[in-house]
């Protein structure tokens, strides 16, 4: 077992991870059964349907399952869902351990700016929690997870409740997120500019942290960030947001990787003996994982 450095601040956990691979080549579980549809959740006039569109990681034995859906990143303005980094070892990880995984896409920039990214991501959600049922999923246990730009969006998924409810759902369909290294919860300020809207109302909405606030049904967060940040620029940034979480009641928990680049936090999830995916599944047994950590490592969490 790799070891674990734990720093307990308030009922703030941060975790330090060490000892990650150097590529992309991974060994990874194969889930025999699985199970793949490709779904259109939203249609738009002129919108070419494959980025509006889902795939479902089943197995036709599930009957209520929980749900993992992910957001892939690309700067709002590349990526896929069928990125290997998306959906292989995932899929097959998650898929072998009983969760039915999703792996969405959305309109990307420069063909659209804010909000219509986090629009379809809302409404991919609100078509999985209506239809995942009938590929034995479970609507009432959906966790959102994200990696860089797709980490931005499910944080202010479950932030900002306007675009849940705009899409017909709520906050508290939310059981947990999982932000894979993303710095953009407290300030979108020099970050991706031309795929964000030019209306300063909207450039507020954008924002996490500007959503967090008491008497909200906001979920668990785990959040994972890359080795090599200046510390200054952490403290500011994912340490900020967990901190304003926790002290309006939330729980949370930001993760150092060491020796990961930004790239290998997504990527090794799901791959056989990374740790990050063994603190994953904690999480998405017990979502409430400041008491489960803080209790299994002899810490109290305050």
């Amino acid at each position: 077992m790799k070891k674990i450095i734990l720093l307990v601040l308030s009922i703030l956990v941060v975790l330090i991870i060490s000892g990650c691979k150097s590529s992309f080549e991974y060994d990874y579980v194969t889930a025999e059964n699985m199970e793949v549809f490709t779904l259109q959740y939203r249609v738009i006039e002129d919108v070419d349907s494959n980025y509006l569109s889902l795939d479902i990681y089943t197995d036709s034995s599930f009957i209520n399952k929980p749900v993992i859906m992910y957001v892939h990143g690309g700067g709002l303005k590349n990526g896929d869902k069928t990125n290997a980094a998306a959906y292989l070892a995932k899929s097959n990880y998650f898929v072998s351990n009983d969760y039915v995984y999703v792996s969405i896409n959305y309109r990307l920039s420069p063909e659209v700016v804010s909000p219509s990214h986090i629009e379809d991501v809302a409404n991919a959600f609100m078509y999985i929690y209506e239809n995942i049922s009938n590929y034995g999923g479970n609507p009432n246990q959906i966790f959102i997870m994200g990696h860089s730009a797709g980490a931005y969006l499910v944080s202010l998924l479950a932030t900002n409740e306007i675009y849940i409810e705009q899409a017909g759902g709520s906050l508290s369909m939310i059981k947990g997120v999982i932000s894979l290294d993303t710095w953009t919860y407290m300030s979108i300020q020099g970050w991706q500019q031309e795929e964000l809207s030019d209306d300063p109302l909207e450039r507020i909405e954008a924002i996490p942290g500007n959503h967090v606030d008491v008497d909200k049904s906001i979920p668990p967060f785990l959040i994972f960030y890359r080795d090599g940040r200046k510390e200054s620029a952490v403290e500011a940034l994912q340490l900020a947001f967990v901190n304003l979480l926790t002290e309006k009641g939330y729980y949370a928990a930001a993760i150092l990787c060491v020796g990961d680049s930004h790239r290998r936090v997504n990527q090794e999830v799901g791959t056989i003996d990374d740790q990050k995916t063994e603190i994953i599944m904690e999480f998405l047994d017990n979502p409430l994982i400041i008491n489960s950590i803080a209790e299994m490592y002899q810490f109290k969490a305050n």
